[in-house]
C-alpha cells in the first residue's frame, strides 16, 4: 500500500514482499535500510536485503537514533557482517550523496590504526574504520580553498 502513495523514498521494506520490492526497484524509488534498528526490533529480512544490496538506488541509514547511535560508520560494520556484501554496503552509505544533490564531505583518516598495511581497503573500510579513525571531516569548499594556498 505505500506503493499507492507514489513514494519518492521508501525505508525500511524489510516486510515487503519480493514482488513489492521489485516494483519499487523498477519504479526507481530509493529505499533505505536500517539494518540494526531492524535486528532490534526482530524485523531482520536477509532475503531482501540481499536483493536489495543488487539495486543501484540502495540507500543504507540509521533509524534516526530512536534505537542506535547514528552512525553510518557502525551500520556499515553490522550490515558487513549481516550480508558480507562490503562493496555493495560502501557503494550504499555513498550512494545518498548523488541521490539526494548533497555534495560529499572527505574524511580524514589516520591510517596508523586500522589501515595500515591493509591487503583490502575495501573491507578495512567497512569493517574497521572507527569514529576514532577519523581526524577530521574537510567538505568541498574547505578543499577548494586549500587548493588555493597549496
Amino acid at each position: 500500500s505505500a506503493l499507492a502513495l507514489e513514494p519518492d523514498l521508501l525505508i525500511h521494506m524489510n516486510m515487503a514482499e519480493r514482488r513489492q520490492l521489485k516494483v519499487a526497484m523498477d519504479e526507481g524509488i530509493p529505499i533505505v535500510s536500517c539494518i540494526r534498528s531492524n535486528a532490534f526490533f526482530g524485523l531482520l529480512n536477509r532475503g531482501n536485503y540481499q536483493l536489495l544490496a543488487e539495486y543501484d538506488r540502495w540507500l543504507l541509514g540509521t533509524d534516526n537514533a530512536m534505537v542506535c547511535n547514528p552512525s553510518l560508520l557502525e551500520e556499515m560494520h553490522f550490515a558487513s557482517y549481516l550480508l558480507g556484501k562490503d562493496h555493495e554496503i560502501l557503494r550504499a552509505v555513498f550512494r545518498g550523496f548523488d541521490l539526494f544533490g548533497v555534495e560529499p564531505k572527505i574524511l580524514v583518516l589516520n591510517k596508523r590504526y586500522n589501515l595500515f598495511k591493509s591487503r583490502n581497503p575495501i573491507l578495512s573500510v567497512v569493517r574497521r574504520i572507527n569514529v576514532e579513525d577519523v581526524e577530521f571531516v574537510l567538505d568541498k569548499s574547505f578543499y577548494e580553498v586549500f587548493k588555493l594556498f597549496s
